[in-house]
């Protein structure tokens, strides 16, 4: 491998975590401003890539389908799906 890609990857290694970290403090003041948890603003995530069936989004999120039900009903009432 070369000098300068060995050089290029490890700086990705060094500065992706920060860039994750970053990305995790963004959406912790955009849900503290919005009022949603981290597990309302994952479905809005998952949600902008389409609609989807409700057991198809609680398997995506990893959650129960009875939990993700009332998390729609709660985030449409709110107007964000």
């Amino acid at each position: 491998m070369g000098s300068k890609r060995r050089e290029l990857l490890e700086e990705l290694q060094r500065d992706f975590p920060r860039f994750q970290r970053a990305g995790q403090t963004v959406d912790a003041a955009a849900g503290a401003v919005l009022a949603l948890s981290e597990a309302d603003l994952r479905c809005i995530d998952v949600l902008q890539h389409g609609p989807m069936p409700e057991a198809a989004l609680a398997s995506a999120l990893g959650l129960p389908a009875r939990e993700v039900s009332r998390m729609l009903a709660r985030l449409e009432a709110a107007g964000y799906v």
